[in-house]
């Protein structure tokens, strides 16, 4: 005998289904969950806030830059050019200026590239200091040249541009035209004329008149060679220059020089011609 499934009314497949059981204490579990994430997303919050507390201690932010063994280079050049790197962020929050995260790699890379120096030394003196010691090029000349101010080695070669004159350097001002590189920035036949000039100059001037510029032309047959006193020199290039600073000597030991002088020429023998200011 075949038994007739009851058919289920139509109405009832629209009912809810029977709730599902909730395990007891999922709710107090999940908010527990919760409140130790809050409570670990706080804590490193707050650690985050004490570790840039103490690196924005004022007490470790570099204050005092000392620079060792240098002649040309200056401490306020020095400053300057350190000042974008100390003073920028680290990791978003942190100034570069404190002790403990300070990069003495990254100042020693900053000065030797911007300054051309042989060598330099960075050292973190606790708790806020820098001494900077510095092995410079030797520079024995300030190049005058287009506007702009170079000072060069003994070889007429760049050692760094400058923004300022001083009286520590024999002062060359350039009117030759000449192609200048980093190798060469004065050609060597005007270099060789321009150290015999100073050597000679040197030997045979009296040390109370000083030697303060020389300028040179495309025309080498006349030089100015400035005194430290006032008047000028010209002198030819293509001739001796020794025997043209003995008949400057000779001139300047005769005492009938008075004052004002212009420039005295010095180009034709013995033949010395003085130029006074009107």
């Amino acid at each position: 005998m075949r038994v007739k499934k009851k058919k289920q009314p139509s109405w009832k497949k629209y009912m809810p289904n029977k709730a599902t059981r909730i395990r007891k204490g999922y709710y107090a579990e999940h908010k527990n969950k919760q409140k130790k994430k809050i409570k670990l997303i706080i804590f490193i919050i707050l650690i985050l806030l004490l570790i840039q507390a103490f690196f924005q201690i004022k007490f470790f932010a570099v204050k005092e830059i000392e620079l060792l063994n240098n002649t040309d280079l200056t401490i306020e050049e020095v400053k300057l050019s350190l000042e974008d790197h100390l003073y920028k962020s680290k990791y978003l929050i942190f100034q570069k200026n404190n002790y403990f995260l300070l990069s003495t790699k990254g100042i020693k890379e900053i000065l030797l590239n911007k300054y051309n120096l042989d060598d330099i030394q960075v050292k973190k003196k606790f708790p806020n200091s820098l001494e900077i010691t510095v092995t410079e090029k030797i520079s024995r000349f300030i190049l005058q040249k287009d506007g702009l101010l170079y000072l060069l080695d003994d070889k007429g070669a760049l050692n760094r541009k400058i923004d300022g004159l001083d009286d520590n350097h024999l002062i060359i001002r350039d009117l030759t035209g000449f192609s200048t590189s980093n190798s060469q920035m004065i050609s060597p036949e005007n270099l060789e004329i321009i150290n015999n000039i100073y050597l000679s100059w040197q030997e045979k001037i009296s040390r109370n008149i000083g030697i303060k510029k020389i300028e040179i032309n495309k025309d080498i047959t006349l030089i100015k060679v400035y005194s430290g006193i006032g008047f000028y020199v010209k002198l030819n290039g293509l001739e001796d220059i020794d025997k043209q600073m003995n008949n400057l000597s000779t001139v300047l030991s005769s005492n009938t020089i008075g004052n004002g002088v212009e420039y005295i020429d010095i180009r034709f023998g013995e033949q010395v011609s003085v130029q006074y200011i009107n």
